[in-house]
């Protein structure tokens, strides 16, 4: 997949100065600031084995409500 397909990004760091900061470095080189980008993990906080999956199922939830922050 190439960056220009991406439509947007569900940020998954944990919330710490050095993986938010590692985090938007890499998304900020990969996308050039084109793609919108948001995080969930603040309003549940990390869950462990349960995070990926229950981020998935939000994007979904709001994607299939047209909420999500797509263009």
């Amino acid at each position: 997949m190439r960056a220009e397909q991406v439509d947007y990004v569900c940020a998954h760091a944990t919330g710490t100065l050095q993986g938010d900061a590692a985090e938007a470095e890499a998304t900020s080189r990969t996308f050039g600031g084109q793609v919108p980008v948001s995080s969930l993990k603040g309003h549940f906080g990390h869950m462990l084995a349960a995070c990926g999956s229950t981020e998935f199922i939000l994007c979904l939830e709001a994607m299939s409500g047209g909420s999500s922050p797509r263009r």
